[in-house]
């Protein structure tokens, strides 16, 4: 063996233990890291709002978090500050709702930030079903009017009642359309965003049907979440011939010739 062959051998051998004698430097896990990340409820339906959830193995409190969406791709930014005191404890936990989101693939890209620089980030994807809310949705339990017998010409009133499955839906607008004896009633309702409770909330409406005519109404109630219709009732009654008579009118025919004096 030449000797430069020898040398480079006795090198290799001998590099263990020199790197050994040098002390090693760790390198500190930077603060903020994101843990775990991930979207509730884990199958979400359009009929469902999404709340995405970080949490950080820090014990970290959260400062804010600002969300960007574009299409199906959202951005989600989760800003970790130092508890006061800087008291110990457990993971740092974050949640963010995304509301009710159309039937599709998302993905929602999470950047976590501690003393304002980023620290690192998560990708959490999943899908969007259809839920019941677009298609027969039972919202409506029952449609009555009052008076119970409507008389033609006179005032009547409609009730609609029924229930959501959670707080925070919004009726925004009604209307009212009469062609003949059929009359379409229309509700217009908003479904909450963000978080609500999930506690079932009834309603009750009360619209004003002016008068109706004379013979057998039919009514239908059409009732629309963010503008598409979910549930609709149907009713059909009798409007009973109202008193034309006027307090002012003359008797016919007028008796003839008029007896004198005149009555009036």
């Amino acid at each position: 063996m030449k000797r430069y062959q020898f040398i480079a051998l006795v090198l290799i051998c001998t590099m263990p233990a020199s790197w050994a004698a040098f002390p090693q430097i760790s390198i500190p896990a930077r603060k903020g890291l994101i843990e775990s990340a991930w979207v509730d409820p884990a199958n979400p339906t359009t009929a469902t709002p999404v709340t995405l959830h970080v949490t950080t193995a820090d014990h970290l409190d959260l400062d804010r978090i600002e969300t960007r969406k574009s299409s199906s791709m959202l951005t989600v930014k989760v800003y970790w500050q130092d508890p006061p005191g800087g008291g110990t404890g457990g993971p740092g936990q974050g949640g963010e709702p995304l509301g009710f989101l159309a039937k599709g693939s998302y993905t929602v890209f999470v950047q976590s930030y501690y003393a304002g620089r980023l620290v690192g980030s998560k990708r959490v994807s999943f899908r969007v079903v259809e839920g019941p809310s677009n298609g027969q949705s039972k919202c409506i339990d029952n449609i009555w009017i009052e008076p119970e017998e409507p008389v033609a010409s006179e005032p009547a009133t409609l009730y609609v009642s029924g229930e959501w499955p959670t707080t925070g839906y919004t009726l925004d607008a009604r209307a009212r359309s009469t062609s003949g004896n059929s009359v379409t009633v229309r509700l217009y309702w908003t479904r909450p965003t963000g978080n609500v409770a999930q506690v079932v909330t009834p309603y009750e409406e009360e619209i004003d049907l002016h008068t109706l005519r004379e013979g057998t109404c039919t009514l239908k109630v059409d009732c629309y979440l963010n503008r598409i219709r979910v549930d609709w009732a149907e009713m059909s009654f009798e409007v009973k011939p109202g008193d034309d008579t006027s307090s002012n009118s003359f008797p016919w025919p007028f008796p003839f010739p008029l007896p004198w004096p005149w009555p009036w």
